[in-house]
């Protein structure tokens, strides 16, 4: 049986491209929705059936940096969808009982008549995660913070970070080679490399990264994914930097500066 969540508007329901838009396509990341008329009110009714909202997910259970991660993740590949379909991401409601999960996949409510900016909810959800979070796996957090960090090009403050671990291991020494690179400490970065080379030999990524640097190429591309995860669509510096800022905020609280 199909469960349902709906939200109310104090309008007029009037169909828009971004109602044919979503109940004509399957986007990833986005609940599927209904828009419907109801004694001079709209009404939307998003399908939730197997699906559990962050708020009762985490009312009794800290958010983990596993959880992180995958929401991030999940965040960043449905803001790249919505763009490909010429949707507004600013309709993504971030409040914590619109934001469902169900199997590793957390997905959204996309809700038209939303007027706040995204950046805006951003920081309140921030809030909301720093009250919840897990700060036992808090080096694995950090980590995160990092990568996030460089991926959008914030280097010092991912070496800020980077420095505040205790835990050395090849990810660390990984993630502080492309730090270094990209603050132009290219005989750091080199060293970095290498050492963690020499701590996970296995790993083929701290490898072809190695191989890069030593045979001078370019080592850009490998930064667009530093930690296996979070990839983020388009141009939208603004909406990396604000993903940056929310996972740095989490393992650091107070710490999460940047942001429009």
């Amino acid at each position: 049986m199909e469960r349902k969540i709906t939200i109310e508007e104090e309008t007029e329901y009037k169909e828009d491209y971004q109602m044919r838009m979503l109940m004509s396509n399957e986007i990833i990341g986005i609940l599927p929705v209904r828009g419907r008329g109801f004694n001079g009110r709209s009404c939307y009714d998003y399908n939730v059936s197997g699906k559990i909202s962050m708020r009762a997910m985490y009312e009794r259970n800290e958010i983990s940096a596993k959880d992180i991660k995958i929401f991030l993740e999940c965040l960043s590949m449905a803001l790249e969808e919505v763009q490909k379909y010429l949707l507004d991401i600013h309709c993504i409601l971030l409040n914590p009982e619109y934001i469902f999960y169900e199997e590793e996949q957390f997905y959204f409510c996309y809700y038209p008549p939303k007027t706040s900016e995204l950046w805006k909810d951003l920081h309140e959800l921030t809030e909301y995660f720093v009250k919840h979070a897990d700060y036992q796996d808090e080096e694995s957090v950090r980590r995160q913070a990092a990568a996030n960090y460089i991926q959008s090009s914030h280097f010092r403050e991912a070496m800020n970070v980077l420095q505040s671990l205790s835990q050395r291991n090849g990810q660390w020494y990984y993630l502080s080679s492309m730090a270094n690179m990209g603050l132009g400490n290219n005989v750091n970065a080199l060293s970095d490399i290498r050492e963690a080379v020499r701590l996970e030999p296995d790993n083929m990524q701290y490898q072809m990264l190695l191989q890069r640097m030593e045979g001078g190429g370019s080592w850009y591309r490998e930064m667009q994914n530093p930690f296996g995860g979070m990839p983020t669509g388009g141009d939208d510096y603004c909406m990396k930097l604000c993903l940056a800022n929310l996972a740095c905020s989490l393992c650091c609280p107070g710490g999460g500066v940047f942001c429009c």
